[in-house]
């Protein structure tokens, strides 16, 4: 109830992307899919922010680009993707994030943000979990919410996915879920050409992707297509 919403186009769904975990060996690539469903026409948020040092984050990764994050509320239009600091929605839920810079523990404000709907209007969470007990409490209140949400193993509990295998990724409609994507299983036949895990070699590498210089990793043009047959349903 105390969150700024973003009010997203009327006629339009409007994409969420929680982004809070970062990047640590591998790149960044939650830009990467926020840019490539804004291709597509949807509105697409991320929101997030940094909740350690160590790791390399969207927000980082959309500034390299020239996208600068938000410092203010304002509606995000079809064909756009945007990144929204967590203190614009809500600056409370910012100071709780950072108790984790004191504690060096998370706490269920890391939980919540990955569950939350910060847009007005029809909107689509793809969220992402790091270990499967939280595949199990996160499914369950997307399921008593009756949430229009995407579910998946994260990429360091990001909500894209890796690059190199794709995980199983689940869909939910007004609570109902789905399995649309099965986990890929055995080994790795080959390994893509990944760039550093830096935010400047990984803005440069999505940038490459975006002028068509590069083909798009497979397991993140599958996410695509799923979301996109997924909002065709709602």
């Amino acid at each position: 109830a105390r969150l700024h919403r973003l009010q997203g186009p009327a006629d339009k769904w409007t994409v969420v992307l929680p982004s809070y975990n970062g990047a640590r060996r591998l790149p960044l690539m939650t830009p990467l899919l926020a840019q490539l469903l804004a291709r597509e026409g949807l509105a697409v948020v991320v929101h997030g922010c940094a909740t350690e040092s160590t790791r390399v984050t969207s927000e980082q990764v959309f500034a390299a680009m020239g996208v600068n994050a938000f410092s203010a509320p304002r509606p995000v239009k079809a064909g756009e993707a945007v990144f929204v600091p967590t203190e614009v929605l809500l600056p409370g839920l910012k100071r709780l994030l950072d108790v984790r810079r004191v504690v060096n523990l998370r706490n269920p404000a890391h939980s919540l943000v990955k569950l939350m709907n910060p847009c007005q209007g029809s909107a689509l969470i793809v969220s992402s979990y790091t270990h499967p007990e939280y595949a199990l409490s996160m499914a369950q209140t997307f399921q008593l919410t009756q949430a229009n949400a995407f579910l998946l193993r994260g990429t360091e509990g990001e909500p894209v996915a890796d690059a190199r295998r794709a995980p199983q990724m689940d869909f939910f409609q007004n609570g109902s879920t789905q399995t649309v994507q099965a986990a890929q299983a055995g080994a790795l036949q080959n390994i893509p050409d990944l760039p550093a895990a830096n935010a400047e070699s990984t803005a440069q590498y999505i940038q490459e992707i975006l002028n068509q210089q590069r083909a798009v990793p497979a397991p993140i043009a599958l996410q695509v297509q799923h979301i996109l047959q997924a909002l065709k349903s709602l």
